[in-house]
């Protein structure tokens, strides 16, 4: 390796040493009094006005961690910045953020780390076995070849475990890590740092965790990917992960503040979302998608618990003993709606709280007991009971619908009258979606009364009674047997209750949180519940614990339905003329 401002013979001699690079580096230092570092010649010169961070950084990048080229690249663009330059525009920040940059050490990953981190998430998280072994999956590829794992993303409805398992999978691992929150950023400069021109420009978050990990192989976690801000004012923050996720870039991360490429490949990224919904698909394509499943009820009853034995560590020696069925009506009250983990804690704390007077007033008490009926107690919902939803829906038109709020699932009666104009109504607090549903409901029973009896039936107004507000299609099948049930003028059986989707050919379709609607009728008294045939699979997690208190009817079509609510109609033929 010869300068190139070298003489000719100068460069001959050199030549014809034959030496190793070594060598070579060692003749250029006795002849030209310059140091070869990755390929940068360093003369004497340049070294005169050097303080000890630049002797430290330009010394730790004689053998660095970091990916060798990006390395020479680092150390050119460092003296060239600093040392070449004479102006003073540099600032302590980065040269200090450097400085501890060039000093990071890999950690990598080995079987030991591998064993730890299944025993971390085996202690901290109750199931998700499939989402534990596909975070070990990649550290065991990491291991064997190697190589850093693979980017991940864990999409999963709120409070489902997928922060805190990562952090759980990190510390397992020996790691260092950091959660980044995405939720509402909205400029890049809040990953990749301000350019110099700002008012207190700094590096980035991202190059901010390397620093605080004290690693270059620290775990970072991407929380909610799918609220990151859309506001591209100050460039979209989003397009920071298309650096970091390809091979070739992520080698050579450029933060905005620093302007020198550092090497980031050996992070491993994990991103949650509780949905894919709104981010772009050139992320999407870079990363491993791992979609959380819910929680079963047998492992919400072991989460309660676990939580049951940490909260009563805290008041240790007293204590609060649930019974077995106590969890179960725990579960079902607060862990059916989208099976996370965060209502179902909220509840033992309240529960916990009402008990915590007892302990107070009386001062040797240790120990309280816990039944199904203090949890019914205790966690009571607001009585949303309304006039009609206790079984008093006698008239044709009316019917049980099945309806939620935040807690769990209530009868929500509604009712169909004969219009007097030429249009059909809907009335009560319901969004676009329900309205359109109760149209489809319409024009569903039109053409299943042509097909049965070669008429048209009159526009109808459709009235979903109470003021609480409602959204969704799970009311549309309901809403058509209220229409059918008007206009053949039979009354519905107030003990049914109804939920399910409808298509406009009349199949039903399956609706979400169908435990707790089913739970929440049966705790208002419904005797006979419908709901579509693809909700049975989610509903057999259940079976047992609702078996013999109510009837559970499954259907696929709208005229399924309507032979379980009307089972003796009979429709007029017209008349042959």
């Amino acid at each position: 390796m010869v300068p190139p401002a070298l003489s000719k013979i100068d460069a001959t001699e050199v030549e014809n040493v034959n030496q190793t690079n070594q060598d070579q580096e060692d003749i250029c230092h006795r002849r030209w009094n310059m140091e070869v570092i990755n390929g940068i010649y360093i003369s004497d010169g340049m070294m005169e006005n050097a303080d000890d961070i630049d002797k430290h950084i330009i010394e730790a990048l004689r053998n660095p961690e970091i990916n060798k080229q990006t390395a020479a690249k680092l150390l050119k663009g460092y003296i060239d910045m600093f040392l070449r330059n004479e102006s003073d525009d540099y600032t302590v920040k980065r040269k200090t953020a450097l400085y501890k940059l060039v000093d990071l050490k890999k950690n990598p990953y080995t079987r030991t780390n591998y064993l730890n981190a299944r025993k971390a998430l085996d202690e901290s998280h109750e199931g998700l076995e499939y989402l534990k072994d596909a975070l070990l999956e990649e550290v065991a590829k990491a291991i064997i070849s190697k190589k850093t794992p693979r980017p991940l993303l864990l999409v999963g409805s709120p409070g489902s475990g997928k922060t805190s398992l990562s952090i759980s999978l990190a510390k397992g691992l020996g790691k260092g890590y950091a959660v980044i929150s995405l939720s509402g950023v909205s400029g890049t400069f809040e990953l990749k740092g301000n350019d110099q021109g700002w008012k207190g420009a700094s590096h980035g978050r991202i190059i901010e965790t390397f620093i605080r990990t004290e690693s270059l192989s620290p775990i970072i976690i991407f929380d909610e990917l799918d609220k990151i801000g859309k506001d591209d004012k100050y460039g979209k923050a989003i397009d920071a992960f298309l650096d970091l996720l390809e091979d070739d870039r992520k080698v050579e991360f450029v933060d905005d503040f620093l302007t020198l490429p550092f090497d980031c490949s050996n992070a491993w990224l994990i991103y949650t979302a509780n949905t894919l919904e709104g981010i772009p698909e050139p992320i999407l394509d870079r990363l491993r998608i791992v979609e959380m499943k819910r929680y079963t009820l047998k492992e919400m009853e072991r989460i309660s618990e676990r939580i049951i034995d940490k909260m009563n560590r805290e008041i240790s020696p007293r204590k609060l003993e649930f019974d077995e069925d106590a969890i179960k009506t725990m579960v079902l009250k607060r862990g059916v709606m989208n099976y996370s983990v965060r209502p179902l804690r909220d509840a033992i704390e309240k529960i916990f709280s009402s008990k915590a007077s007892t302990f107070i007033t009386n001062a040797r008490l240790r120990t309280q007991k816990v039944t199904s009926s203090d949890i019914e107690g205790c966690l009571s919902l607001p009585n949303l009971q309304i006039p009609g939803s206790d079984g008093a829906l006698t008239k044709p038109g009316m019917v049980n619908a099945i309806a939620v709020n935040l807690l769990s699932g209530y009868l929500a009666p509604l009712e169909v009258t004969q219009s007097e104009s030429e249009y059909l109504s809907v009335y009560g607090s319901c969004d676009d979606v329900m309205k359109e549903n109760a149209y489809m409901a319409f024009d569903l029973v039109s053409s299943f009364i042509k097909e049965k009896e070669e008429r048209k039936i009159p526009p109808v107004n459709i009235n979903y009674i109470t003021s609480i507000p409602k959204s969704g299609d799970s009311a549309g099948l309901a809403t058509a047997l209220a229409i059918l049930s008007e206009c053949k003028k039979i009354p519905i059986d107030p003990k049914i209750a109804v939920t399910g989707a409808i298509t406009l050919k009349g199949a039903v379709l399956p609706v979400g949180l169908i435990i707790a609607k089913v739970y929440g009728a049966m705790m208002q008294k419904a005797e006979c519940i419908i709901i579509p045939e693809g909700n049975r699979k989610e509903l057999e997690a259940v079976l047992p614990q609702i078996e013999g208190k109510v009837e559970i009817r499954y259907v696929s079509s709208f005229e399924e339905a309507v032979k379980i609510v009307f089972p003796g109609i009979k429709y007029k033929k017209p008349v042959q003329r």
